[in-house]
């Protein structure tokens, strides 16, 4: 069963890495924004903008949670026709069912969501404490249901929202733990001359 379940992951994931080009271009574009509008700030007499202030780590954190972000909407949506999915489920875990199709499903949107939870933080400062960032993503998640259940997109389902949290939970208790590990291996640094 194992092998089958992860054969079906492998299969669904597929869809996703699809979109890698559509993100990379929406972060490009971004960044190149991003770019125009610092140095609009720089020429309006502050002498700073946040890009010369932040360096790369954060240029780079914006880059790849836009284009994760491009990848997850045309995920969702996208990938979809519209009506072609009607239905609201609220039973939770539900969604888990008998066959490895559906216990695939579940597994998936707890994998769809690791990546907000990495890269939310670090792309969104305000969103860096724990309750903000996995709040905020129960809040996305439950867009997107309500989004899917009004196009037709999707099922709108309580076991979504559900492994969507946990999933955004789990990458950003990654993010975490890399954080901390990130710091306390830069005091041992040698200094800069």
């Amino acid at each position: 069963m194992w092998k089958e379940l992860i054969f079906t992951i492998y299969e669904d994931m597929k869809e996703p890495v699809a979109y890698l080009p559509i993100g990379l271009l929406a972060g490009g574009l971004f960044l190149l924004f991003w770019f125009f509008w610092d140095m609009g700030i720089c020429r309006k007499g502050s002498g700073q903008g946040d890009g010369h202030k932040e360096g790369g780590y954060k240029a780079s954190s914006r880059f790849l949670l836009v284009a994760y972000l491009a990848v997850l909407i045309n995920t969702v949506f996208f990938s979809r026709e519209p009506g072609s999915r009607t239905g609201i489920s609220l039973e939770l875990f539900g969604t888990w069912g008998e066959t490895v199709t559906s216990k695939g499903y579940v597994i998936e949107n707890i994998l769809l969501f690791i990546p907000y939870g990495m890269l939310v933080p670090g792309g969104i400062p305000f969103l860096k404490k724990g309750y903000a960032c996995v709040l905020s993503a129960a809040f996305s998640s439950m867009m997107i249901e309500l989004v899917q259940l009004i196009t037709g997109r999707g099922y709108c389902q309580l076991d979504d929202v559900v492994m969507n949290t946990i999933g955004a939970t789990f990458g950003w208790c990654c993010w975490r733990v890399s954080a901390v590990l990130g710091g306390r291996l830069s005091r041992f640094s040698l200094p800069r001359k």
